[in-house]
């Protein structure tokens, strides 16, 4: 999502800062608005506030992860600034209304359902290909 282009500052900040410790009083300084007038302004156009936003991003960045990569959740609760496995799956499962293991599990479970439909699909293709040349021979 676009916001406006002071607020957007400070989200690409957020962005390109997330596996690092974040401060608020950069966060506003990226946008152009006084700390205190930030703390007003970004949740009126983000509909979150700063930390709940930024907790937000973190999550879904691991989420990627947990989809993505072999990681093990603890490194992925620790780099994402939780202080601990616990918090993380607490705010996970606050977030995405499963675990982190469960999330993992049933995602990685449907991208391996897409991609052997995909290879389907491209078999599929190349018999249909295979049979017209054919036929025009």
């Amino acid at each position: 999502m676009k916001y406006d282009d002071r607020i957007q500052r400070s989200i690409d900040y957020i962005d390109r800062n997330l596996t690092a410790a974040i401060d608020l009083k950069e966060i506003a300084r990226q946008s152009g608005y006084s700390l205190s007038h930030f703390y007003k302004v970004f949740p009126a156009v983000t509909g979150f506030s700063i930390k709940e936003f930024v907790r937000n991003k973190r999550l879904a960045a691991s989420a990627r992860r947990l989809v993505y990569t072999r990681d093990r959740i603890l490194d992925i609760a620790v780099e994402s600034g939780f202080e601990s496995q616990e918090a993380f799956t607490r705010a996970f499962e606050a977030l995405y209304g499963t675990t982190p293991a469960k999330y993992r599990l049933t995602r990685k479970r449907s991208l391996d359902s897409f991609d052997a439909m995909d290879e389907f699909a491209r078999q599929m293709e190349l018999r249909v290909k295979g049979g017209h040349a054919m036929n025009a021979a």
